[in-house]
């Protein structure tokens, strides 16, 4: 992965949510956000500052262990399907 420059919070928002997450709750200066799979992340909202580049990698991570997850599944059942194959 590349350099991420740093981002205001307000993008970062507007890109978790094009990925599926939700806003739970904010508290103080926090906003935690989640996703139907059950995948979780904070993003501190300080006006004026920016999102720092590593958790905006951390964030990246989380599309990515989604991405393995769907592959696994798809996997699974064809070898399923593989193994009953070959037993009958």
């Amino acid at each position: 992965m590349g350099k991420l420059p740093p981002l205001k919070p307000a993008e970062v928002f507007a890109r978790l949510e094009k990925m599926e997450f939700v806003e739970v709750r904010q508290r103080g200066s926090h906003k935690p956000f989640r996703r139907a799979v059950g995948l979780r992340t904070t993003v501190p909202f300080h006006k004026g500052d920016d999102i720092s580049p590593v958790l905006l990698r951390q964030i990246a991570r989380h599309r990515d262990d989604r991405r393995r997850v769907r592959r696994s599944r798809c996997l699974n059942p064809a070898r399923a399907n593989e193994l009953i194959a070959s037993a009958a």
